[in-house]
């Protein structure tokens, strides 16, 4: 039986709703993090009561929990796709750093949010962790890192990439992607603003220098 329009309208002004939390909360937690966001201020962002966030996602924790779920999973849906093709090793690579840096630059919050994972891992009651963890997205990382690995194998094998130890590369890569994707305030700081290096620099500098230290017969890449 298809649900009446009394019935089905409710059902989607929740759902819209809780994504105007979750958007507003997005943006607060990225700038404030876990610790100094303010739920009032969530609420007003959102255009709702403070009532309601409690009501929907029970606590700040929760909320953060639901945020940082959300990020996640458009981030693993993404890079989880670019390594699943069917390329050679050095243009899968190269699929997989466009998929990072296109997610990341399309939503400028997320990696000021990820910036913030250990706020997740002090903060957050084991219950609420295993809350989180069982729905599924910690094995989904799991998942692919392991794919991350296979995928230096495979090109060290095909001779795409240079002998490497993978072992070591791996983490590198990742933080190399992390931080061109984030950048780093400190810089701000010590050199003038005028001088900031943007996001699009930040990307074609990581890709070109992660290509340098793992191709073999490398050509500069143009990155998008």
């Amino acid at each position: 039986m298809k649900p009446s329009r009394a019935t089905a309208k409710p059902k989607r002004d929740a759902e819209a709703t809780k994504n105007a939390i979750l958007d507003a909360a997005l943006e607060e937690f990225a700038v404030r993090g876990l610790a100094g966001a303010r739920v009032d201020q969530i609420a007003d962002a959102a255009g709702v009561n403070k009532a309601l966030i409690y009501y929907y996602f029970a606590s700040k924790d929760r909320l953060y929990l639901s945020v940082t779920e959300r990020v996640f999973q458009a981030i693993i849906d993404t890079v989880e796709a670019s390594l699943d093709q069917p390329l050679r090793p050095r243009e899968r690579l190269l699929a997989f750093l466009d998929a990072n840096f296109d997610v990341l630059a399309a939503h400028p919050a997320y990696p000021r949010l990820l910036g913030q994972e250990m706020d997740l891992l002090k903060r957050a009651s084991p219950a609420i962790m295993g809350k989180f963890s069982q729905k599924g997205l910690f094995r989904r990382v799991a998942v692919v890192v392991p794919k991350i690995r296979a995928l230096l194998e495979e090109g060290v094998r095909a001779g795409d990439f240079r002998s490497v130890d993978v072992d070591a590369v791996l983490p590198l890569v990742i933080i190399v992607i992390r931080t061109a994707a984030r950048g780093l305030p400190l810089v701000g700081h010590i050199r003038p603003l005028s001088k900031k290096v943007s996001i699009a620099r930040r990307r074609a500098a990581a890709i070109d220098l992660i290509a340098r230290a793992l191709f073999t017969n490398y050509k500069p890449v143009v990155a998008k």
